[in-house]
């Protein structure tokens, strides 16, 4: 007696709705870092971040009063804490893993015409799936994302 077990096959008609990676970095949902920053930081594989990451911790409003900042310094310090938490994370034989990492980020204040700062440390997630073609890529995001 044999068995066989089920397969699904999905055609164009099954699929209601397809959101893609490729998508999102063209509608601005997700911000790619560049290739060869990411791999100055020690990352070999594309990484991404969602769009509230990049306003929050990479280009915040506020980067203008602080001219010792600006966004390629505040990435690289983004990529560099992500690299330092998946090598914390190595020996895993999981493929799809997560990464919680953090970073110091700074806020500027107005007291009187000096801004003073203080620092925060917040909580990023890093995903690392298949991409569109299933290739490995990393997305950075808030605890809360998906």
């Amino acid at each position: 007696m044999t068995t066989s077990t089920p397969q699904t096959f999905w055609t164009e008609e099954d699929i209601i709705s397809r959101y893609t990676r490729a998508d999102g970095l063209r509608d601005g949902e997700l911000i790619a870092a560049p290739e060869d920053l990411t791999r100055q930081a020690g990352i070999s594989i594309p990484v991404a971040m969602t769009r509230a990451v990049w306003a929050g911790y990479v280009s915040p409003h506020y980067l203008e009063k602080m001219p010792d900042q600006d966004e390629i310094g505040r990435l690289w310090d983004l990529l560099w804490m992500l690299r330092s938490g998946a090598m914390r994370s190595r020996g895993s034989s999981v493929i799809i893993f997560r990464v919680a990492f953090e970073l110091l980020r700074e806020k500027a204040r107005a007291s009187g015409i000096v801004y003073i700062r203080g620092g925060e440390i917040v909580e990023l997630k890093a995903v690392c799936g298949p991409g569109d073609d299933c290739e490995p890529v990393i997305t950075v995001m808030l605890p809360a994302e998906d």
